[in-house]
């Protein structure tokens, strides 16, 4: 493709780089925008899920996972 950018049909336009100049291009934009890293930070974050709990027994534990598995497999039937 020798043209990086093609018009679109509402008038926009749309951009083609390789690996390495997009991440240069996202480092060109990160500095464009300083405040944004600020916005992206206070987002919630996926949280790592324990099933341990200080001080309960392994076999506990063990317990109390095949119960958790158990119903959510009950439920993921239901739904179909």
């Amino acid at each position: 493709m020798t043209d990086r950018y093609q018009q679109t049909s509402s008038g926009g336009n749309v951009s083609f780089f390789t690996p390495d100049e997009f991440i240069l291009k996202l480092h060109d934009w990160a500095l464009e925008d300083p405040s944004g890293a600020k916005i992206e930070k206070e987002k919630p974050r996926p949280q790592s899920i324990s099933l341990d709990a200080p001080g309960r027994p392994e076999g506990e534990r063990q317990r109390r996972e095949k119960d958790m598995l158990k119903t959510l497999a009950e439920a993921m039937k239901r739904k179909k």
